[in-house]
């Protein structure tokens, strides 16, 4: 039976965009479809019996992405090292008494319910930043991922998963598969067969994974959170 989005101190797939395989975007409501037939699940299936019965089992996944990049980097912020159920109920407490998130909203709250001192810092750090000039996200947007990631994590409270999750659903990036995310490691571990993921194992399975990494991230979260894979 599947458990999506409990696994402690993992990604919560069910609260965001997942965008693997073939994409097709609708930007006026910034829907997004995802299909998992094409090349990008040919290779992977080849990658192990298991990869290929995860993809089959899965098949298509379907998410919704809303707001802009910034709201999108505050909902990864909110979701650091604590459940999915606990972030979405945090984020939900959020958007309803804020509405959309903006960093003007963020600047001008006297408080961010539900936030550590540290999060709530990292959200007006990054609010205060986008004002100034000094993070744009549509230029950012033009960079390689390194050049994104070395640039986040430069900015308080944001360390290497954030950044990598910044990658995936803020900017939509083809290749990311973290060995920083909790949920990865655990559906990697049951991808590959094994009980105690190496990260020398999980190395040589992101460069078998490549250039498709967050279309695999894809199907390794549906695995990490189904009890019966």
């Amino acid at each position: 039976m599947k458990n999506s989005g409990s696994i402690p101190g993992g990604f919560c797939p069910e609260f965001f965009l997942l965008k693997p395989a073939r994409i097709c975007v609708n930007f006026s409501s910034m829907e997004v479809l995802a299909y998992s037939n094409g090349k990008e699940a040919e290779k992977l299936s080849k990658i192990s019996p298991n990869f290929a019965r995860a993809i089959k089992k899965y098949g298509t996944v379907r998410k919704k992405l809303s707001g802009s990049r910034f709201e999108i980097f505050c909902q990864i912020v909110v979701q650091q090292q604590i459940s999915g159920r606990a972030a979405e109920s945090i984020w939900g407490k959020l958007k309803g008494k804020f509405g959309r998130i903006t960093p003007e909203i963020v600047l001008k709250a006297e408080s961010l319910e539900g936030l550590s001192f540290g999060k709530a810092s990292c959200l007006r750090g990054a609010a205060e930043a986008v004002l100034t000039g000094k993070l744009n996200f549509s230029k950012l947007a033009k960079l390689s991922d390194s050049e994104i990631s070395d640039f986040l994590i430069g900015l308080g409270g944001v360390g290497k998963w954030t950044a990598e999750m910044a990658l995936i659903f803020a900017f939509q990036r083809p290749d990311v598969l973290s060995f920083s995310d909790f949920g990865i490691r655990v559906g990697a571990a049951k991808i590959l067969g094994v009980e105690k993921l190496e990260k020398a194992e999980f190395e040589m399975l992101r460069k078998k994974c490549s250039p498709f990494g967050t279309a695999a991230s894809l199907w390794i979260w549906e695995a990490a959170g189904d009890s019966d894979f």
